[in-house]
């Protein structure tokens, strides 16, 4: 065998060239998920979903095996070149000694691995074999595109490097989509997607993105990433970057008129003050950041004397039409942000209890009772929230009260109309897990991906008689997975949420930017209860995710 000649100081020289290399070729790909990705298409809306997914397919592949070259190369110069010891070879093994282990492996690895062997038996197990494997029957989310998330893991996981600069571009191809977006809105449509699809499918889609709903779930991503971003930044001209961005990014999800981006902006908005309020600067871009969505309601009633896109309606659309006050309420609320920044302002701080360096902080009491007042707030917002929905649908004391004055209100009551029919997918899909399921199904589902077959064979006569439709996802994507892929794989998927998301806590200090990750993902998270996983745009969900993930692995790191 030849031998090859590198030079080389010593073998950690030769490993940061090769860990430098991966990371690069690593961050171009994450380039293309967050900035390419969402707006790439092939023929317009025709074939979008089949189009991107088969992108990210070639694109994931493209990266795992670039990245095993550069493995197998480094391996091979280390071995040709005696340096020290021990060799490449000798710390791959040492990698998987049981104390390494322990270090190296997180709780998102054990999650993940479950998920995959969970999903492998599910697959094998099912009468529809190919289908839970492509995800044929449905979104392509069956075992193959969950294999390719899963590389995708390791690999940002395990080579990423955090810039800035990935989330800034991310945001600027968010605003383009979701400008392009409120323009299909106004049935402009600036770059005539629109041509050749018939009337009664126009309302249906918008942006790069397609149907409404996965419009949808990737602005309230771009909006969480751009509100975080603006509470958290400190440099001046860079958080009016980011307070546009934010603007342009609520005012698109507004004019998605999909109702899974109120789930969204609940989710971004309750959680966010715990992680990211700390000083008396983020309090106030925190209200600035509610006066944004106040705002963009307010451009949304006015746009709506415009021609615009008629063929469903939201909740903004209900409240605005509902309740004129509700239009003008940034006003007053306005007034309130510049009253407290003068408050604050005055309010003496103590330096002894600084948090963050260069900072006017809150005094550490002050912050406490805040968030005490807060939780609070939540806690009563809860019970009172329990309390209507329990009246309206079970105890009936005050329903009509409640119906006749909260708007919207015909979202209170959860039957099998509520939420476009969502009431019925559920209700059979928790009468197919209960009763229909055996043991089997029940711990690993009836194949990825294979909702559609499961509610044909099982419901198809109820589904067509009552609304003329079947159901090809449960339209909640933590139910979808229970039914496809069981209880093993909901726990296993729950546990790689909530792990990502811990560990961006965690590790916040050493790069605060990561926050931003974590609230993307729990706003998607949260709007996930109404709505399904799709690989037009989950695999940007994904990557934030997995770079949360990143930080911890870069921290823990110790071969």
């Amino acid at each position: 065998m030849a031998k090859v000649n590198v030079k080389v100081k010593n073998r950690e020289s030769l490993s940061d060239i090769f860990k430098g290399i991966a990371s690069g070729v690593t961050g171009f790909f994450v380039f293309w998920i967050l900035v390419i990705f969402p707006l790439y298409t092939h023929d317009k809306y025709f074939d979008i979903l089949s189009a991107r997914y088969m992108f990210f397919k070639v694109w994931t592949l493209s990266l795992i095996l670039i990245l095993i070259g550069l493995g197998i190369a480094y391996l091979f110069i280390d071995y040709n070149n005696n340096v020290s010891s021990p060799s490449a070879v000798e710390r791959l093994f040492l990698f998987f000694k049981i104390e390494n282990l322990k270090k190296n492996i997180n709780l998102v690895d054990i999650f993940f691995v479950i998920m995959i062997i969970s999903m492998t038996i599910s697959t094998f197990g099912s009468q529809f074999k190919e289908e839970a494997f492509y995800g044929s029957s449905g979104r392509f989310q069956g075992l193959e595109c969950w294999i390719l998330y899963f590389l995708t893991y390791i690999a940002i996981s395990r080579t990423f490097k955090f810039k800035i600069f990935y989330l800034d571009f991310a945001l600027l191809a968010g605003c383009f989509a979701c400008i392009w977006g409120t323009l299909d809105f106004f049935q402009l449509d600036p770059f005539g997607f629109f041509i050749n699809v018939s009337g009664h499918q126009r309302g249906m889609f918008a942006s790069s993105i397609g149907n409404l709903n996965t419009y949808t779930n990737y602005t309230i991503i771009i909006f969480a990433l751009a509100a975080t971003l603006f509470i958290i930044e400190k440099d001046f001209k860079k958080s009016i970057f980011y307070l546009i961005t934010s603007i342009i990014g609520c005012a698109g999800s507004i004019y998605g008129l999909a109702d899974n981006i109120v789930f969204g902006f609940i989710g971004f908005y309750v959680i966010v003050p715990f992680f990211c309020i700390k000083t008396r600067r983020h309090l106030l871009r925190y209200l600035i950041t509610i006066d944004i969505l106040l705002f963009s309601t307010f451009l949304f009633s006015k746009g709506l004397s415009l021609p615009h896109n008629t063929m469903q309606s939201s909740f903004f659309q209900d409240l605005v039409n509902k309740s004129s006050l509700i239009q003008y309420l940034f006003i007053p609320f306005t007034i309130i942000v510049v009253v407290s920044y003068f408050v604050m302002n005055k309010i003496k701080p103590n330096y002894e209890n600084i948090i963050e360096n260069n900072l006017t902080p809150l005094d550490s009491s002050l912050t406490k009772k805040i968030k005490v007042a807060y939780c609070v707030l939540i806690i009563v917002g809860i019970i009172f929230v329990t309390y209507v929905l329990v009246d309206v649908n079970i105890l009936k004391i005050n329903a009509d009260f409640w119906l006749n004055n909260i708007p919207s209100s015909h979202q209170l009551v959860f039957d099998d109309n509520w939420g476009t029919h969502r009431g019925h997918n559920w209700r059979i899909a928790f009468t197919n897990f209960t009763q229909n399921f055996n043991f089997f199904q029940k711990l690993f589902g009836y194949g990825p991906d294979t909702y559609l077959i499961v509610s044909e064979r099982t419901f198809y006569d109820e589904m067509v008689s009552r609304y003329g439709e079947v159901y090809d996802s449960a339209h909640n994507e933590y139910i979808n997975y229970l039914i496809c892929e069981g209880l093993i794989g909901l726990i296993s998927y729950l546990g790689i949420l909530i792990s990502s998301i811990r560990y961006a806590v965690k590790n916040m200090k050493n790069n605060p930017y990561i926050i931003a990750c974590a609230m993307a993902v729990v706003a998607y998270a949260v709007q996930a209860t109404v709505n399904i996983a799709i690989p037009i745009t989950t695999p940007i969900y994904f990557a934030l995710m997995f770079i949360c993930v990143s930080e911890e692995v870069k921290a823990k790191s110790v071969v």
